[in-house]
């Protein structure tokens, strides 16, 4: 039988397809999600996979970073939710990973992806997928070559995808931004004291719904909140809280960010610097006895709260002196 046959040339692609995966990415881009605390991405389906979450989205020059990818696959071989096995970036590995940015911005996996080897997911991920599995090499579009047993716990995943880099830039989520502008300017405006300090209303984004400062101040492009103190709502710390900045770490600029777009919807300032240290001024412990942090990166998450007890207000360690946040903040309305 004729096995198979060769002709001189190039074969062109099939009219249509590129043009459909193109239109699915761009209706997917930019509709985002959470699953246990982890952000996530809604996808077009190529090689089967409807919906991404990583531990974070990062852009680089020229290519955006999935870290930890989780994906969920719809009408393979293998539907479900699952981590994924790498193979220190063999071709298993580089056929998954250019599934997930197929099917997020219909752009190929980064040229020259690589990713170490070693053993096993960081804990949250174990609450997204218990299980981690691969996807047959080479590179292609199908949706029936994911490995069918169990390659291993998403805790224990041998060589796993540590990240997946795809060329071209991701997409904001849409809508996000928008939504928490309407929540801000719901909230904008109403103000109110606490213990001798004036406050703001928030719109609740990483769950900050209330902030009060020894003083709120408006700079040239930005304002200015000096020692924030918080109160939270719907996160994995409730209460009123004073603040762990970190000198400037992710960690005080997580926190901060919070309360910038709670506030506004806008971010905080870029280049925003604050001092190490030791402790609020004395006043601040009428509102809040505790000091806490936000775990970084910078995110909309509210269960990412230190759950201990960090500091006392009055001796808080490298506290937040001040938070600064683009724009301008309005009057109270009277």
């Amino acid at each position: 039988p004729m096995n198979h046959c060769q002709c001189q040339g190039k074969l062109p692609r099939c009219s249509g397809a590129r043009k459909r995966w193109r239109r699915r990415a761009r209706k997917a881009r930019g509709r985002c999600m959470k699953r246990a605390g982890w952000p996530g991405r809604k996808a077009a389906g190529y090689g089967g996979v409807v919906n991404v979450w990583g531990s974070s989205f990062s852009q680089g020059r020229g290519y955006y970073q999935i870290n930890w990818p989780v994906v969920q696959l719809s009408g393979t071989n293998r539907n479900g939710i699952w981590s994924l096995h790498a193979g220190c970036g063999n071709y298993n590995g580089q056929d998954a990973c250019n599934s997930i940015c197929q099917s997020l911005t219909n752009t190929p996996m980064r040229r020259g992806w690589r990713v170490p080897c070693g053993r096993g997911y960081p804990s949250g991920a174990s609450r997204l997928a218990g299980t981690c599995i691969y996807k047959h090499g080479p590179i292609d579009s199908r949706k029936n070559d994911w490995y069918r047993g169990r390659y291993g716990a998403t805790k224990t995943c041998g060589n796993p995808m540590n990240h997946c880099q795809c060329q071209g830039k991701l997409p904001r989520c849409s809508g996000a931004r928008k939504r928490w502008r309407r929540r801000a300017r719901k909230a904008r405006g109403r103000c109110m004291k606490r213990a001798g300090w004036p406050g703001r209303k928030a719109a609740g984004y990483g769950g900050v719904v209330n902030v009060w400062g020894s003083s709120f101040s408006q700079g040239r492009g930005y304002y200015q909140i000096n020692w924030p103190v918080v109160q939270l709502s719907g996160t994995n710390r409730n209460g009123i809280w004073s603040l762990h900045a970190g000198c400037g770490n992710s960690n005080g600029r997580d926190a901060c960010n919070a309360i910038c777009r709670s506030l506004t919807g806008n971010s905080i300032r870029h280049g925003w610097r604050v001092p190490c240290g030791s402790g609020y001024p004395s006043h601040a412990s009428r509102l809040a006895t505790t000091c806490i942090y936000k775990h970084g990166p910078v995110d909309g998450r509210k269960n990412d709260w230190h759950r201990g007890k960090y500091g006392a207000t009055k001796t808080c360690g490298n506290p937040m002196n001040h938070c600064q946040c683009k724009g301008r903040l309005p009057r109270c309305i009277r």
